[in-house]
């Protein structure tokens, strides 16, 4: 099971980071070592992950910093691989991975005659990060937490309403970047896709069982029903 999870986690890995030897020009030796290191990495997370699944609230906090230590621990192990310069660069890359992800999963949904040219791809994935970054750090669209006490209906429907206004601000943006042909399949695929996500936050929400903390007025204060 566990070699199972890791192939899967390879084939995603493969997705996030396929574009980085683009921008770090590593020998063949350190390539292979840095993908084994994010594929550990990444499982060592999924397995804390789903320690947060059960147990109780203080449980699930443990668990919950506990994951950022073996985050800190491999990020350690990576900057000492790649050494001072190039690790910037990868920070800087992982910083947009989530874009990278919806771009690609985007080029993948198109077909040869709307293909992307590398320069709208890069466009493109810059001016997502770009309007995603002016939302609130605390938001959970921009949130690097793995801490599932932060999934309550609030913070699940706040997200949800930044999400919807973001995908406006990245039509617009993408206006200036695609091909008429493209814009629209751009916009259509981004209805699909911040479905998808609606639903997966709606079900970590429910998963975790995090309630509204906001009391009906003709209530007592306590979690909502």
């Amino acid at each position: 099971m566990k070699e199972m999870m890791r192939v899967q986690q390879k084939m995603a890995l493969a997705k996030m980071y396929g574009a980085l030897p683009k921008y770090l020009d590593l020998p063949p030796d350190k390539q292979d070592a840095l993908q084994e290191l994010l594929a550990d990495r990444q499982m060592a997370l999924t397995q804390a992950g789903l320690s947060m699944m059960g147990g109780s609230e203080s449980e699930r906090k443990q668990a919950t910093e506990e994951a950022k230590t073996v985050k800190a621990d491999y990020d350690k192990k990576i900057q000492d691989l790649l050494g001072p310069q190039d690790y910037q660069v990868f920070q800087d890359y992982e910083k947009t991975v989530s874009e990278r992800v919806q771009i690609q999963m985007f080029k993948d949904a198109l077909t040869a005659e709307a293909a992307l040219t590398e320069q709208q791809e890069d466009d493109l994935i810059n001016a997502m990060y770009e309007e995603r970054k002016t939302l609130p750090p605390s938001s959970l669209i921009n949130s690097q937490t793995t801490d599932p006490s932060q999934l309550t209906e609030e913070r699940v429907a706040e997200a949800l309403k930044q999400w919807e206004e973001l995908q406006q601000r990245y039509a617009d943006r993408a206006a200036a970047i695609l091909t008429p042909a493209q814009l629209d399949q751009f916009t259509k695929w981004q209805q699909q896709f911040g479905s998808m996500q609606a639903a997966s936050l709606k079900m970590a929400a429910q998963m975790f069982g995090n309630k509204s903390t906001q009391s009906s007025p003709s209530t007592s204060p306590g979690p909502t029903p």
